[in-house]
């Protein structure tokens, strides 16, 4: 029995990255054993996120060790499903650096070493690279906190489709390390610029609904072609479109909320979201989960790649209508969307 709290203090306790790498190899072991436990997927999403944090900031720390002490403050900020606490298992990494105003050029060189030496240390514990180069190891994403001020006004102000493609990274961020004001100072600043923003809004929709529900004529599933024939992809099909519209919902509203099911619950009754759609959209999103965690379970447990690719034949009548009625809710709140804020066409 591996034990969540067990692991976290022997993370903390880790003094090279041998060590590191043997502790996140005990990860895909804990992902099965919190599904076999019956847990909610939720649950599952916080505790792996935890893990990937703890050894990201162990990882700074030992970095620290060897380089001293940063020339200026700064914060390390985390992205995607780890600042959402929403993984499973090992991701690609997503990583950015928030650095003071006093940061002068000669120092850079410190913060290159301490990212290039902790993306190295995430690939090599199993949370490989970005492909997309979203790291602090780039310095795009290694910036003062007015460079990264620039960076967000020129998103919401003068959007475009290539800046707002990042949407779904850098508007789910999270500080976990340093000083975490440098972020949170931002993150309030950028929140009070897209509450009501129309315009801002109705670009990023465009954006958040290219992901649809697979449903075709007469409500049957869209299914997938090769290699994945027969099945429904129930990530970019089903959660993803979920974890998009909360954003757009939080924007709106100037909820501080990360975590996809926060923002749900926090803008319910709000201009953004009824309290009855905030319900259909928690459950579907909460079923979603729980079907790819057991759906990944029995994968893991038969020695193969977890994937997001479920075929709706192999699910019992009870599981099959509700997935039908997930994907749905998923379409009706996309239009919602669509008709209240429109989908704007963008330049590139």
């Amino acid at each position: 029995m591996i034990d969540p709290s067990r692991i976290l203090a022997d993370i903390d306790n880790a003094n090279d990255l041998a060590t590191l790498q043997q502790i996140s190899q005990q990860v895909p072991e804990l992902q099965i054993q919190i599904t076999q436990q019956g847990r909610k997927a939720n649950e599952l999403g916080r505790i792996i996120s935890s893990i990937t944090t703890e050894i990201t900031i162990r990882l700074i720390q030992l970095a620290e060790q060897q380089l001293g002490p940063p020339p200026v403050p700064y914060a390390w900020i985390v992205a995607g499903s780890q600042a959402r606490e929403e993984q499973t298992s090992h991701t690609d990494q997503d990583t950015g650096l928030v650095i003071s105003n006093a940061m002068r050029p000669e120092h850079d060189a410190w913060f290159e070493s301490l990212a290039r030496f902790v993306s190295d240390g995430l690939n090599s514990c199993g949370y490989i690279y970005c492909p997309g180069d979203v790291m602090a190891s780039n310095p795009k994403w290694r910036q003062t906190q007015n460079g990264w001020r620039e960076h967000f006004h020129q998103w919401i102000d003068q959007p475009r489709k290539r800046g707002l493609m990042y949407s779904s990274i850098f508007f789910d961020l999270r500080a976990i390390y340093g000083d975490i004001s440098l972020w949170d100072e931002l993150h309030s600043e950028v929140l009070q610029h897209t509450r009501g923003n129309s315009l801002f809004l109705a670009q990023l929709s465009s954006i958040a609904l290219h992901h649809r529900a697979p449903l075709g004529l007469f409500n049957r599933f869209q299914l997938c072609s090769e290699p994945h024939a027969d099945t429904v992809d129930i990530k970019h099909g089903g959660i993803i479109p979920i974890v998009d519209m909360a954003r757009i919902f939080a924007l709106e509203t100037g909820v501080l909320a990360v975590n996809t099911r926060e923002r749900l619950q926090q803008t319910a009754g709000s201009e953004a979201l009824s309290h009855s759609g905030s319900q259909s959209l928690l459950a579907a999103f909460d079923f979603l989960h729980n079907l790819r965690a057991n759906h990944q379970l029995r994968q893991l447990l038969a020695n193969e790649k977890a994937d997001n690719y479920i075929n709706p034949k192999a699910l019992c009548g009870a599981e099959r209508k509700q997935l039908r009625a997930s994907f749905k809710v998923i379409r009706s709140m996309q239009r919602t969307i669509k008709s209240r804020l429109g989908d704007g066409l963008l330049d590139e």
